[in-house]
């Protein structure tokens, strides 16, 4: 395994190929809703890194690496943002310009844990460590921890029928 070997087609041509595979991705997803058809698009992002990335490497290193990172993308199907769209498009909100601001500042926030989050995964599975059940369980349990704080911190109190926002 070498995780620091260097890719020779440049820093964007990876970005782009797995920008191409994850909106391929995107686009299948709907027929398969949320956990499932998120996987698929964390699946396609990591096989194209892994092959760009990592052409020496073993087949089950890569499939690892893989794994993890369509496993943390399937974790971020799981949550909930119908609340966080529907400041942007719910009809009582239609023409509310802060509702429409904190609802995309909470679709990039949302957006971007989502993403750090399968980031992280695909990442302990690209160095190449061997972590023991231990380490990712109390790593499992911080970040749950961390969605709880982030949910009362950004999401509290939210009533848009009474056009009640959060902070």
């Amino acid at each position: 395994m070498n995780p620091q070997s260097e890719c020779r087609l440049g820093p964007v041509l990876p970005v782009f190929l797995a920008g191409l595979a994850g909106g391929l991705g995107w686009g299948v997803r709907g027929q398969y809703g949320h956990e499932t058809g998120a996987m698929i698009a964390g699946l396609l992002v990591g096989l194209v890194l892994m092959s760009i990335l990592t052409p020496n490497w073993t087949w089950l290193n890569a499939a690892r690496a893989v794994a993890l990172g369509t496993i943390a993308i399937g974790f971020g199907g799981s949550e909930t943002y119908a609340q966080t769209v529907g400041l942007t498009q719910d009809a009582g909100m239609i023409g509310n310009a802060a509702a429409w601001r904190w609802g995309m500042l909470g679709l990039a926030i949302k957006g971007a844990l989502w993403i750090g989050f399968a980031g992280l995964f695909f990442g302990m599975g690209f160095g190449g460590i061997r972590y023991r059940w231990r380490e990712v369980l109390v790593l499992l349990l911080v970040l749950l921890g961390l969605n709880e704080v982030g949910l009362g911190a950004l999401y509290q109190p939210c009533d848009p029928a009474h056009r009640i926002l959060p902070r």
